[in-house]
């Protein structure tokens, strides 16, 4: 591995390190958090292209991560390594996950020259540099279809719809 600058958080170098061991399997990584407390918690969020994560694919990383954490030695002190799915909380991060998620409403902050704007619809197709939104106009009465390149994307979170 190669050595981080100064700058770089423990977080930082964990999340680096573990994309590094994971590399392209799937699930694939999302996001590394790290809780200080005694013992310090490192939540280790997977998600996958085709299906949810698995129970089985949490305790198979989990311990593989566990092993290799402790030969790496990066996190000082004692730590509780949980492995997980993102959950409907945590912002879409990885182009990977917007796929399989076709269909569900979101939410998208953007940056539109130079304002924030938020738009709140159906995300109906992943292209090449963008997403497709479907949002009710402005005067409440049509659908539009709002074309949203990865690059102004500040965040991007599924709104969970349940029906009863």
């Amino acid at each position: 591995m190669q050595p981080m600058m100064q700058s770089t958080t423990t977080e930082q170098t964990i999340e680096a390190a573990c994309r590094e061991y994971l590399g392209e399997r799937d699930p694939f990584l999302v996001g590394v958090e790290l809780k200080k407390g005694n013992p310090g918690q490192l939540w280790v969020f997977l998600d996958s292209e085709y299906a949810d994560v698995t129970i089985e694919q949490c305790s198979r990383i989990s311990r593989e991560l566990s092993e290799w954490l402790d030969r790496e030695d990066l996190i000082d002190g004692g730590f509780r390594l949980n492995v997980s799915s993102p959950g409907l909380d945590r912002p879409l991060t990885d182009v990977r996950q917007y796929a399989k998620n076709i269909g569900r409403q979101c939410r998208v902050s953007t940056t539109e020259n130079e304002k924030d704007v938020i738009y709140q619809g159906e995300l109906t197709d992943v292209l090449e540099d963008a997403v497709l939104i479907s949002v009710t106009s402005k005067k409440g009465r049509t659908m539009e279809t709002k074309k949203i390149l990865f690059s102004d994307i500040r965040e991007i979170k599924i709104i969970p719809v349940f029906h009863s």
